[in-house]
């Protein structure tokens, strides 16, 4: 995760935002910050033609809503995984088909969280009762339970290094586990004072961002027990490129220009406030789901101007950030 140029952002709007809201003294300091962070090959302006209509619009019935789960991921087989309640389903981007993975019991459900593992072989499911289980996506088997260590409380983020799987519960506190080993749970981080909303490992798997509902996002390196740094959110700041709000207007989302924060393009469409996304693994389609039980896919890149060696994401909410095009990066925060 490239925190250093970052140029781009995909946001939901408030009512006290806008594209020429005047800067506050925070906004002044920040925008000042990336100024000089930012790579001095920004010479010229980019044009690029952003569709306002979405390219595919899907079903969601009985989506749960809530913010502090993570109920999209798109891994890098081109799949994107949706839990809905009880079940998680498999859409195929590249062939449009949908399938089910599995349908859990009531005593684990619903499902909270989920993410594809790196090699996309298995696929970890974060529940209610603070399980987590890993499936093979090819047989819809489970692999692998690890057994709660989040005090009963819902499992609703995940993050994947290499072999080790993070878990965020509504407890508060950050369980890395490594799946490879018997005894899985190797470390433990815990200075957040409410739920985990969102997870996400550097892509050189040093460093780990997490944010809360308490509206601190914390970077954590691997070897150490306590944060390297804390970001506090307050009404209208801004915590690594994301956006800390309360009140939405239209349910929309908005790309902005990061270094002069002007908007790029508006993306109505939705009829309730956006609570996921998802990057597809090219960097070129954000899918968003909302509360309106519809999930949404736009075209934001084109092939021909982007390419992608990772997706990476992290704020005290949501955040998707392009690899290698740090200079553009997608968060959203209630």
């Amino acid at each position: 995760m490239n925190m250093d140029n970052l140029q781009g952002l995909l946001t939901i709007p408030t009512k006290e935002s806008s594209a020429e809201e005047v800067l506050t003294p925070t906004r002044e300091a920040y925008r000042k910050l990336l100024a000089e962070t930012s790579s001095s090959s920004q010479a010229g302006t980019e044009h690029r033609h952003i569709a306002k209509e979405p390219e595919k619009t899907l079903d969601l019935p009985d989506i749960v809503c809530d913010r502090r789960l993570n109920l999209l991921d798109w891994g890098c087989n081109n799949i994107l995984a949706v839990a809905l309640n009880n079940t998680v389903y498999l859409w195929n981007a590249t062939s449009g088909s949908t399938s089910e993975l599995v349908t859990v019991s009531d005593t684990f459900a619903p499902v909270t969280s989920v993410s594809w593992a790196p090699d996309c072989h298995s696929i970890a499911i974060g529940l209610n009762d603070s399980h987590v289980h890993l499936y093979d996506p090819s047989t819809s088997k489970m692999i692998r339970s690890l057994q709660g260590n989040h005090q009963s409380l819902p499992v609703g983020s995940l993050a994947w290094n290499k072999h080790l799987l993070t878990t965020g519960s509504a407890d508060g506190v950050i369980i890395n586990h490594d799946v490879m080993i018997r005894s899985p749970v190797v470390s433990t981080y815990d200075e957040h004072t409410d739920a985990i909303c969102s997870l996400k490992w550097s892509s050189s798997g040093q460093y780990l961002a997490s944010g809360g509902n308490d509206k601190l996002l914390h970077i954590w390196d691997i070897s150490k027990c306590s944060p390297l740094h804390r970001f506090v959110a307050c009404c209208g700041a801004k915590v690594i490129g994301s956006w800390s709000a309360r009140s939405l207007t239209k349910n929309q989302l908005v790309l902005w220009k990061h270094s002069s924060m002007s908007k790029m393009a508006e993306l109505a469409g939705h009829t309730s406030p956006v609570l996921y996304l998802a990057q597809s693994p090219d960097g070129c389609t954000v899918a968003s789901a909302s509360g309106d039980e519809k999930l949404k896919l736009w075209r934001i890149f084109e092939k021909s101007t982007i390419k992608i060696k990772d997706v990476s994401g992290s704020t005290a909410t949501g955040i998707l950030s392009n690899g290698t095009r740090p200079d553009y990066i997608f968060g959203y925060i209630f």
